[in-house]
């Protein structure tokens, strides 16, 4: 989640040929997901950053994402 909201993320469009829309999901991700915090903290000499966000049209349940990377290395639901 949080690298499809970096200003760096490469802009990433669904299209429906057949009804002839897209969507930029990007903007999509941007509009329906709200930043609450960033957390630095560091265990011995690993830094680490904890960012916690909300949203309620793009996800039914609780979760707790573990990245690295820029991206999803476990997740706990």
């Amino acid at each position: 989640m949080s690298y499809l909201l970096d200003e760096d993320c490469p802009t990433i469009t669904l299209k429906d040929i057949d009804n002839k829309k897209e969507i930029i999901i990007n903007d999509l991700y941007k509009k329906e997901i709200n930043h609450y915090i960033t957390h630095p903290f560091t265990i011995k000499e690993n830094e680490f950053l904890v960012e916690i966000y909300q949203t309620e049209k793009l996800a039914t349940t609780h979760e707790v994402n573990y990245c690295a990377h820029k991206r999803v290395v476990y997740k706990n639901h």
